[in-house]
């Protein structure tokens, strides 16, 4: 039986050898929205295919040679897609691109040490899936902070997609953003060709404006490209194991530690060599350690068939790439545990009288071993200070007390910082008096500074994108450089957080007005500064009080922890004031923070 419709049909393609598009299919090609392709019919730059009925139809080759007069255009702009507007396929895409590739940034504007698994999927109808993730735990979100990046790179990678027709996705591990191994998230684009000198452009053109999107299930993939993608359980998710895979056709077995056998091995490795009660505390720790998992495991070892893993996270499948295998303590290793604990059976136990001294040492080797000492030596820091730890667990193992264990923590983290250089970066106002007065005490040194080495290198280094005016110590001796990297004056300053100065009743606190976030706190006395509240801690923020963040918190913080250093006791801090002062309203627009100490202690 005819179609009755096929007379219709025929005379349409009598009249447009190319079927003619819609308004909307127009727009997708074009890059535009379909109320712009009307203005375009009706200014003449589009052909009207007068085919009847409501709905506008343009001709194919109207948009062909729109398409190419407007490409290289520098005010042109396309969007790309997102994923659920990839078209669903009943059979796989080919797989066009799988490799490591690199030019991918971090969302500091650093470029990313590891590559990306970069991936795409295209078909004869023009639509592209590109894939990418990270081959590291420490190497997330990549379509979060410079998606531009992201997306500028990957298409400098596949100069022949379409980007109207394309999809950006990415395959994240951060278990932060879900209970599953893997989270898919994708971003459309505005992408514009380049106009701007100043701005990072990729082939000529720039990539703006993302939007995003995250899926609950990664499965959501699989019907735009037709395929089941190849994934990595997620602690084998590495360059080395995308390579092998690559190369051999056939899933990499990777040695999975979650006891940490191999961690400690490596560790008991490097402190071979190294005498003295510190060493003698972390071998003993370590060990101890080891014992602990050998007798309780972390988890049981699943089926590599199993779609539940050994992390207890699920996966979408079977992981298709990697296969893990559970490691053991090495004979050796072994055969230390049973020696060390053949004369004391119970392991280590602390008082809290013990625990301190043994913190001390940690952190003593820890400080001397970090970046800001003559000879760094980051693995020794990051040992001791896993150790410490270790310690408080240890401190009353009958009575199981936490609460004290949380207050000696405390007590400790604050006495003995394992990380007690902070570096502030202080801008001058010239017209401040305070900050001009904290100006004038910079001392600029020549050669014969007395400046430890280190610490003159580490300034420089800090300072390495400036140009630096000199080298020295800011009015409170601290180590300092000078620099104008905005025009104005500013102190990078070396900060021992312990420096605390000892505050009285009738001192004053007072603030420096500055361009930035950091606003220094002094303490003034007759008239006279005398010191300037160190950071609480050495990742502190500072003590901004210009937004609503945590630079008020912060300097709350600082304050209290200057009071209780000065000898006030608890009881007499009012907590409550220093918050009120500190995150006042009148600071956020520009007033200075001014305060007596005596009434932090007591409001009338």
């Amino acid at each position: 039986m005819s179609n009755p419709f096929d007379p219709v049909v025929d005379a349409i393609r009598r009249v447009f050898p190319e079927p003619p598009l819609t308004s909307a299919a127009a727009a997708r090609e074009l890059g535009v929205k379909p109320a712009r392709v009307h203005q375009l019919v009706e200014a003449g730059d589009l052909q009207r295919a007068n085919v009847g009925g409501r709905d506008l139809f343009v001709t194919a080759a109207s948009v062909r040679r729109r398409k190419k007069r407007t490409e290289h255009r520098g005010g042109e702009k396309i969007t790309t897609l997102s994923l659920k507007e990839i078209p669903k396929v009943d059979a796989p895409r080919p797989l066009i691109y799988d490799r490591l590739a690199e030019g991918f940034r971090h969302p500091s504007g650093a470029p990313r040490q590891r590559r990306v698994h970069l991936r795409a999927w295209g078909g004869e109808d023009g639509y592209t899936v590109v894939l990418v993730a990270s081959t590291s735990d420490h190497d997330i979100a990549l379509l979060n902070g410079p998606a531009e990046e992201t997306a500028g790179a990957a298409s400098t990678l596949l100069p022949q997609i379409d980007l109207s027709k394309t999809a950006f996705v990415a395959l994240d591990r951060n278990v932060l953003h879900g209970n599953g191994a893997y989270t898919l998230t994708d971003a459309t684009f505005t992408v514009g060709n380049a106009t701007d000198p100043r701005q990072r452009s990729f082939s000529g053109r720039t990539f703006t404006g993302p939007e995003w999107s995250r899926y609950d299930d990664v499965a959501e993939i699989v019907p735009h490209i037709g395929q089941k993608p190849v994934i990595f359980h997620r602690s084998a998710y590495s360059e080395a194991a995308v390579e092998q895979h690559q190369r051999t056709g056939r899933p990499v077995t990777v040695p999975w530690d979650p006891d940490g056998y191999l961690r400690r091995e490596e560790q008991l490795r490097l402190l071979e060599g190294h005498e003295g009660p510190v060493f003698d505390l972390l071998r003993d720790l370590l060990l101890d350690e080891t014992r602990l998992f050998t007798n309780h495991p972390m988890g049981s070892m699943y089926p590599a068939s199993e779609q539940r893993e050994i992390d207890d996270l699920k996966y979408p499948w079977v992981p298709q790439g990697s296969i893990l295998r559970r490691t053991h303590a090495s004979p050796a290793l072994a055969e230390a545990v049973d020696q060390r604990f053949a004369d004391s059976p119970e392991g280590l136990r602390f008082t809290p009288e013990e625990t301190e001294h043994a913190w001390t040492l940690l952190t003593d080797l820890a400080v001397e071993s970090g970046e800001f000492r003559s000879a760094p030596n980051p693995e020794l820091e990051d040992l001791a200070s896993g150790g410490r730890q270790g310690l408080l667990p240890r401190t009353d193992f009958e009575t199981n007390a936490v609460e004290e264990w949380g207050r000696l923590s405390d007590r400790l983290e604050e006495e003995h910082p394992l990380h007690p250089i902070a570096v502030r970066y202080i801008d001058i106002e010239p017209r401040d008096k305070v900050m001009a007065t904290y100006l004038k005490g910079f001392v600029a040194h020549d050669q014969a500074s007395d400046l430890a080495d280190y610490e003159r290198a580490h300034l420089q280094h800090l300072r390495r994108l400036y140009e630096i005016e000199a080298i020295g110590r800011d009015m409170f001796g601290r180590p300092a450089v000078l620099s104008r990297p905005r025009e104005i004056p500013e102190l990078t300053v070396l900060e021992d957080v312990r420096a605390i100065p000892q505050l009285r009743e009738r001192d004053e606190i007072v603030g420096g007005r500055q361009s930035q976030s950091d606003t220094p706190l002094f303490v003034r006395r007759e008239r006279q500064l005398i010191g300037m509240i160190p950071l609480h801690n050495s990742l502190s923020g500072g003590h901004a009080f210009g937004y609503g963040g945590s630079g008020p918190g912060d300097a709350a913080a600082s304050i209290a922890r200057a009071l209780r250093s000065s000898g006030f006791e608890e009881s007499q801090i009012h907590r409550e004031a220093i918050n009120r002062r500190t995150s006042d309203e009148a600071l956020r627009k520009g007033g200075r923070f001014h305060v007596k100490v005596r009434d932090l202690l007591s409001e009338g």
